[in-house]
């Protein structure tokens, strides 16, 4: 009954079983209130009598639950939450009041420097190290209105228009469409780790660890490197255990030689990390391992 404790509930069931002419035969029926580990009270059956003509039983039970001393908590919905996200999907898709303006080679992408700032603490910095106060961006006109003057222009130059614009959505609706993912991942998790977009960047992390492939590990393998993500690093290890002729390619070589200390983190997951899922198949490939391992370890040692 999945009780716990003192916990209790009181219970109405009807044991029956189906007749060869498709009535129902009482079988038993009572009230009872249950605890953790109660049993129900047995019943004796002529099971010849309930068999129908291909040799089966046919045996049903209808159950009614009442809580005793049921207590209704009301749990008030976290509505301010959803007026806000709300709030920002109309701000970006009405793109009315944007009081910023990235420019990334001949496009503009306006944006509101709120949000960035809120998003971002590399840009929180960049616009109040550049000066964009308040007062630098309006002027009152002889008709008492206000008009934007000397707006705030942020220049851009390590990404693509697409990924920054991909990005920038993704600070107004936390959403990033699948399209976008399955074209710009690996760009876009690097412009949310050097402008801090976490939960945008572990979304990424996570999108591309789920891909990787035998080809793809050099590339990752860069990024590992550059940015240090465990997830990635991870992701690496485990398709290396998977595809043991990846450590006898070229590729490896130049990985080991490249990034040495990066390889043999990786051959210590492969090692250490897995080792309870060992099989008799794959033993082999791990002893293999380990020799290469402590072989790679003495080289540096004389080294």
């Amino acid at each position: 009954m999945g009780l716990k404790g003192n916990d209790c509930v009181k219970a109405k069931y009807y044991f029956y079983a189906i007749q060869n002419n498709g009535l129902r035969m009482d079988i038993g029926r009572a009230s009872h209130n249950f605890n953790y580990w109660t049993q129900t009270s047995r019943y004796n059956v002529n099971m010849q009598s309930l068999l129908q003509h291909d040799g089966s039983i046919t045996l049903g039970c209808d159950v009614e639950f009442t809580l005793e001393d049921l207590i209704l908590e009301y749990i008030k919905k976290d509505e301010s939450a959803l007026y806000s996200k709300a709030l920002l999907q109309n701000m970006w898709q009405n793109k009315e009041f944007m009081d910023c303006v990235i420019e990334i080679g001949e496009v503009s992408i306006n944006a509101h420097r709120s949000v960035l700032a809120q998003n971002s603490e590399v840009f929180r910095r960049m616009l109040y190290t550049s000066g964009f106060s308040e007062g630098q961006n309006v002027r009152k006109t002889r008709k008492r209105s206000y008009q934007a003057i000397n707006n705030g222009i942020v220049k851009i130059t390590d990404c693509s228009s697409e990924c920054f614009q991909a990005m920038l959505e993704y600070c107004y609706t936390g959403i990033v469409s699948d399209d976008i993912m399955n074209s710009h991942a690996e760009e876009l998790f690097t412009v949310a780790h050097k402008y801090e977009i976490s939960p945008l960047k572990e979304k990424c992390e996570n999108f591309i660890a789920a891909c990787i492939g035998v080809c793809d590990i050099s590339r990752i393998c860069q990024i590992v490197h550059l940015y240090g993500s465990s997830i990635l690093e991870k992701a690496v290890a485990k398709c290396i255990s998977q595809n043991r002729d990846i450590l006898t390619t070229a590729e490896w070589n130049d990985l080991k030689r490249s990034h040495g200390e990066l390889t043999h983190r990786l051959l210590e997951s492969v090692i250490f990390g897995h080792a309870k899922w060992l099989d008799l198949i794959s033993l082999k490939f791990y002893l293999k391992c380990i020799e290469y391992f402590f072989y790679e370890l003495e080289i540096i040692y004389l080294y």
